[in-house]
């Protein structure tokens, strides 16, 4: 299967995300993106943080939510593997 896994960082100041990863025990796997001028969140009608977006490959949002709950995990599971 072939989908790429970003995240995006509205932050405006790079420093910023690099001192809160330095933090973390769990880096991610995946690369981040710095969005400082906050223009993504316009072009995908993101209302918070933090928001999944799933897009397929016509780019084209087949799967949205915002916030992240536990009980959420199944739900975006069936998303990425209905996507596959």
């Amino acid at each position: 299967h072939n989908f790429t896994v970003l995240a995006i960082n509205v932050d405006n100041q790079r420093e910023n995300m690099e001192k809160f990863l330095s933090k973390q025990e769990n880096q991610p796997g995946f690369p981040i993106i710095v969005d400082p001028q906050g223009k993504i969140p316009g072009l995908y009608n993101i209302q918070g943080m933090p928001t999944t977006v799933l897009i397929d490959k016509t780019g084209r949002i087949r799967y949205q939510q915002t916030g992240f709950k536990a009980q959420d995990k199944s739900r975006m599971i069936k998303a990425i593997k209905k996507l596959l």
